[in-house]
């Protein structure tokens, strides 16, 4: 898919270096030096191929010239050959085969001879000076030759891929961002050194070349960003390369939220929980914004869709999906395979009379629907769900519906192709409950065949305890039992605040700018809710806890309890796969975002922190078949406004990527992102951004812009 995104800043991360250290030194012969583990034997008396020629008793051999030290040789005879070199860093090269003093049983002299002396210098250090005359010397240990006359020691070897005295090794951002500018690089402050940085790759420079530290921009293309410097010691002009390559996980920005050729933007609002979006494949992805009226705060909905090279509205189609009276709240979209398109929404004309409605888009025929009312809700922030058969292009629509204190969780079916609406199905005859629709927060997960659970809150007005309700729904159709609708109570609160596993606190309100996750479905039919309890009367230092259900072959799993914190836990998001395993994204009061894994039969992970921030909300994609996952999460040690970071999960290792930035951290929205991953680790991610200065036609309500990437 070639969805585009803006990511910009980084922060500083010591990496490993990936790629070679190469060192050189502008003395050495070309002659390639292979490294070898084994010393080599002792050699022999100093003919033309071994070491200088032996001198008579109390004359000094005559000093080979300058030669490469080899790197630990194999056991050989007196260096004969390069596999019969001396010890690693020691050693010479007489006439044009490698030899030298060897670091087993040093050479043998007889009384009055000198040691052995390489004829040419180690590429790790000079060449030994000849060895004065001595008597009888015995067998030399580690290279050194026997003591008569004490033999010269091979030159020191250089200390691994860098020369004495100068490192290469860079540290920079852990990953990269398209069109980034002045990221920092730097290798170690070292004296007597010159360095020589460059970009091989990815990128450019950005000032000076010839420092210890670097600054370079990002280009606008490709996946990575190649960084060299050269460190060459003034002292012994040995130079240490370092190659280091710097990953791009996610494409350059593509806008969403325009129309027209040339496109013009279409700028959303602010402060709203907009950019929903629903996919079958990278060449169909529609998405649903929110866009204000003339500059007001009366809202239309706006959408585009992506076709697999650009975005582009299907020709023909409506400006908005609402009338020009109706001022829009919540706002959802789905597609199914064949491209179709639904769109429901919550609306309303004079602020007192609030309805949920219904358009679709056939791709068949390119043909809009007329919008029809599906049915009411109570108040403004009353949430509206909807998911679609991906085959056969039958969706339903989960809303709550009612008077106050009588607010019951409703379903009802629509077909794309006839737009036809099915029956209201009220999933209550009557109700007990005293929550509104937005504290029910009524959710509505499934797979591509309809099959999943709807989920929602109510509290009993008897006994005035909070429960969590899920009714499970079977190609599109809500289970029965009994001749009543199969609505199961998860979990029901106890309110004594000390040992509670729920209470008042576990219920979560939703808002046109924050819908929290109530239920995660994998492709197969496996499920999980999660929710937290705060027991402020308890003796324990963890006040807080975090707990799980797992809906897996049939059956509602016992609560696990995944964590316990001192302070409040909230804004959790979770993703489950068809293994039945669980991660889970939260944020505790006062610590910030952390990541737990739960694998079905093992125990909790313990935390992975990924930022300290007190805000924003969480999300995270789980792919089903293969268990990888994308986490996102603001994060204001990056810039003032908590940039956008996203971290993959591995599901084998059950570890995270380095973080890396999806928005430009000058005009980060503020909002959340919204997230898919497929089986190859593909992410899609859509998100807003705060455009500033402002230009014409946008003001303090609608002052962001939708924007798409990829990342990998």
């Amino acid at each position: 898919m070639t969805f585009n995104s803006l990511r910009w800043g980084q922060a500083l991360t010591s990496l490993v270096l990936v790629g070679a250290q190469v060192t050189a030194c502008s003395s050495s012969a070309t002659k390639k030096v292979e490294p070898f583990s084994d010393a080599g034997a002792a050699g022999d008396d100093g003919s033309a191929d071994h070491g200088g020629a032996p001198s008579a008793a109390g004359v000094s051999a005559s000093a080979g010239s300058a030669g490469r030290a080899a790197s630990a040789g194999s056991s050989g005879e007196g260096g004969s050959n390069a596999e019969d070199a001396g010890a690693s860093g020691t050693g010479a090269i007489a006439g044009d085969e490698q030899g030298g003093a060897t670091n087993s049983a040093g050479a043998h002299s007889t009384a009055g001879t000198a040691g052995l002396v390489g004829t040419t210098a180690g590429a790790g250090g000079t060449a030994g000076s000849a060895g004065t005359v001595g008597s009888a010397g015995t067998a030399g240990s580690a290279g050194t030759a026997g003591s008569a006359g004490t033999a010269g020691s091979a030159g020191a070897a250089g200390s691994g891929p860098s020369c004495a005295g100068a490192v290469s090794t860079i540290t920079t951002a852990a990953t990269a961002v398209h069109g980034d500018t002045l990221v920092a690089a730097s290798v170690p402050s070292q004296s007597n050194v010159t360095y020589a940085w460059s970009v091989l790759g990815g990128g450019a420079i950005d000032g000076q070349t010839n420092k210890s530290t670097f600054a370079f921009d990002v280009g606008a293309t490709g996946s990575e960003v190649v960084l060299q410097v050269v460190v060459t010691s003034t002292a012994t002009a040995c130079a240490s390369t370092g190659v280091l390559h710097i990953p791009i996980p996610c494409q350059p920005p593509t806008l969403v939220s325009a129309d027209g050729s040339p496109a013009a933007a279409h700028y959303v609002i602010g402060n709203d929980d907009t950019g929903q979006f629903d996919m079958t494949s990278s060449s169909n992805v529609w998405a649903a914004y929110l866009v204000g009226k003339g500059g007001t705060a009366s809202l239309d909905g706006q959408f585009n869709h992506f076709n697999g090279s650009a975005w582009s509205r299907p020709a023909g189609a409506p400006q908005t999906v609402n009338d020009s009276a109706a001022h829009l709240l919540f706002y959802k979209v789905a597609t199914d395979t064949a491209g179709d398109a639904v769109f429901v929404w919550t609306q309303t004309v004079d602020n007192n009379d609030y309805s949920v409605m219904v358009s679709a888009y056939r791709v068949s025929d390119g043909s809009w629907s007329t919008p029809q009312q599906v049915g009411t809700v109570f108040n403004h922030q009353t949430p509206v769900d909807l998911k679609i058969n991906r085959a056969t292009g039958s969706a339903l629509i989960a809303w709550a519906g009612g008077p106050y204190n009588d607010v019951i969780a409703h379903l009802r079916s629509f077909t794309v192709s006839s737009g036809a609406l099915g029956a209201d199905l009220m999933l209550r005859p009557t109700t007990t409950n005293t929550d509104t629709g937005d504290m029910m927060g009524l959710s509505l997960e499934t797979n591509d065949s309809l099959t999943g659970f709807a989920a929602w809150f109510e509290r009993d007005s008897g006994t005035n305890l909070d429960a969590l309700y899920a009714l499970h729904i079977t190609n599109g159709v809500p289970d029965t039992v009994a001749s009543a609708y199969d609505i199961k109570p998860l979990v029901v609160g106890t309110n004594n605040y000390a040992t509670d596993v729920f209470n008042q606190y576990s219920v979560h309100g939703v808002s046109e700018d924050r819908e929290p996750r109530m239920i995660a479905v994998s492709a197969n039919g496996n499920a999980a809710v999660i929710w937290s309890a705060y027991n402020g009367a308890s003796s324990a230092a963890n006040k807080a806890q975090l707990y799980v259900r797992r809906y897996t072959s049939g059956a509602w799993s016992p609560t696990e309890l995944a964590t316990a914190q001192v302070s409040s836990i909230s804004a959790f998001d979770w993703g489950i796969d068809d293994a039945g395993n669980v991660i889970t994204e939260v944020w505790t009061n006062g610590t910030g975002y952390d990541f737990y894994s739960g694998v079905l039969g093992s125990p909790w992970s313990t935390a992975q922190h990924l930022t300290t921030y007190n805000g924003g909300t969480t999300r995270v994609s789980v792919d089903s078949s293969s268990g990888k996952g994308l986490l996102s999460f603001r994060d204001p040690a990056l810039g003032a406004r908590a940039p956008l970071r996203g971290v993959f999960y591995d599901p084998t290792t059950h570890a995270l990527s380095p973080a890396f930035t999806m928005d430009d951290p000058r005009q980060s929205g503020g909002e959340v992102a919204h997230l898919d991953v497929d089986s190859a680790g593909n992410a899609t991610v859509l998100f807003t951004q705060i455009i500033s200065p402002l230009p014409q036609g946008a003001n303090s309500i609608n002052s962001s812009l939708l924007y798409s990437t990829t990342c990998k």
